[in-house]
């Protein structure tokens, strides 16, 4: 059969309200008949391209035993028809084949088909169960593409009675160069092995288990794994649980992004690398455990971590505030931080034991008296109530005014003090009291402080002066100054 066109082309664009208008031009010859029922009769090789595209009322398909490929979108949005038979001899299945096959609940495959392309079987949501002809190891030799999970995650019966569902396995592969994964009915995806995880691209859905991405509940990241890949787990939207090894050292870029339904985590103590948007929007996230204390934490590592309420950190509080934290982090950095802590279950048993308190005074108008836990995990800080007691200072002593701040925490008080010096003020003197011996030789000056009435005696010098000069008839004069 011939592969059909089947395109959208652009045919106007309105202006007014701002809309372009789109054709669609196909060569399908039966595209716009209402079929219910396709019967490909012997002699025909293939379907081609788009052949049954959007026959909404397609029920029924019978395809005959010569027919070796089925091609791209050949049944896409055939969403009446519930099953559907592929014959022996069939060895490709296009992609996109029975794409958005709604009510689709049942699929025949032989053994002779090699491939399965990308999203043959996407959103076929009723897909419930397969019918294959070989047995579960011709299966696992099958080269099915991505976005097939709705097929994968069916029940496949086997040529030999057995059924996938005998089996705990649903998908198993590797993701390093000495890594394997398994993915078992419960949604656990088990990493294990040595070394390094691969790293991969959400955006390109390179992830090893990208078909089963919405099956994921758990991650187990067991002993000798090294490091978490870049995308690993990004979207994964079903995630609610992640075990990482104490021998992970690199936390990857993105690797748990949008897992919104992850509540807690648990970060080993050998982890000392979490990379940029590592848990960017798992907005359940209400809990986080460091035991690393020699850590790296890039920017936006946890970016919009809008629950984060606790951070239980295994180092002291000075550890906690080594750590190299990126910008961008304030859903970590604002939580509250328990110290010393391996988890929430030893913060309830854990009773704050505070030293006595570090003193900071403002002047010496107020002071504040902060109290921290002897594990380092609190503190607490309490405003004093601060008086004075002077001391005034006299002419010979110096004088203080001592101020005493005083807090009651927990039921005791405690005090500190900040004395400040008045110099002594020094006598004040009034204008001395003079005596003068008989003889006018010798005299002295008495000082009397007007404040205290302490007494200072000091001798003084004595000059004479001739005011009037003496004659034969009459005595002179003079003066003494002292």
């Amino acid at each position: 059969m011939w592969d059909f066109s089947y395109d959208w082309v652009e045919d106007y664009y309105d202006e007014e309200t701002d809309e372009t208008y789109y054709t669609l031009e196909t060569d399908i010859p039966w595209y716009e008949r209402y079929i219910t029922t396709v019967i490909i009769e012997d002699g025909v090789t293939s379907i081609g391209n788009y052949a049954f595209t959007e026959q909404y009322d397609l029920e029924s398909v019978s395809i005959s035993g010569t027919v070796t490929s089925i091609g791209q979108y050949s049944f896409a949005w055939c969403e009446s028809l519930t099953e559907t038979d592929v014959p022996a001899g069939v060895t490709s299945i296009g992609s996109w084949a029975f794409e958005c096959c709604t009510s689709l609940t049942e699929v025949t495959i032989p053994n002779s088909v090699t491939s399965i392309g990308d999203a043959a079987f996407e959103n076929c949501f009723s897909l419930e169960t397969v019918y294959y002809s070989g047995t579960q190891n011709d299966w696992s030799e099958i080269s099915i593409g991505v976005y097939n999970n709705f097929l994968t995650q069916a029940t496949i019966y086997f040529s030999d009675g057995s059924s996938s569902d005998d089996d705990e396995t649903v998908a198993s592969g590797t993701c390093g160069d000495n890594l394997t994964w398994v993915l078992d009915k419960n949604g656990t995806l088990t990493i294990s092995g040595t070394g390094e995880m691969y790293d991969c691209d959400a955006m390109e859905g390179t992830m090893p288990w990208a078909d089963y991405m919405d099956s994921i509940t758990a991650v187990v990241i067991e002993s000798g794994v090294t490091s978490i890949g870049k995308d690993a787990f990004c979207w994964a939207g079903n995630l609610t649980s992640v075990t990482i090894a104490d021998t992970v050292t690199t936390i990857g870029t993105e690797c748990f992004a949008y897992c919104v339904l992850l509540t807690e985590l648990v970060i080993p103590s050998s982890v000392t690398l979490i990379k940029f948007l590592a848990f960017d929007e798992c907005t359940a996230l209400e809990a986080v455990t460091i035991l690393s204390k020699a850590l790296t934490i890039e920017d936006a590592a946890f970016l919009s971590c809008s629950a984060l309420a606790d951070v239980y950190f295994a180092g002291s509080s000075s550890e906690w505030a080594a750590i190299a934290i990126g910008s961008s982090n304030d859903c970590l950095t604002d939580a509250t931080i328990y110290y010393n802590s391996t988890g929430p279950d030893d913060v309830e048993e854990h009773t704050h034991t505070y030293d006595t308190p570090t003193w900071a005074w403002s002047g010496t108008s107020s002071a504040t008296a902060t109290f921290t836990c002897t594990e380092g995990d609190d503190t607490q800080t309490v405003t004093a109530t601060v008086t004075s007691t002077t001391t005034a200072a006299t002419c010979t002593a110096a004088g203080k005014t001592v101020y005493t701040a005083k807090v009651t925490f927990e039921g005791e008080t405690y005090t500190d003090t900040k004395t400040v010096t008045v110099a002594a003020t020094g006598h004040t003197y009034t204008t001395p009291t003079w005596a003068w011996s008989e003889d006018y030789s010798k005299v002295t000056a008495t000082f009397t402080c007007s404040v205290c009435g302490e007494q200072e005696t000091a001798a003084a010098t004595v000059t004479y002066k001739v005011t009037t000069a003496a004659t034969y008839t009459a005595a002179g004069t003079g003066a003494y100054t002292a």
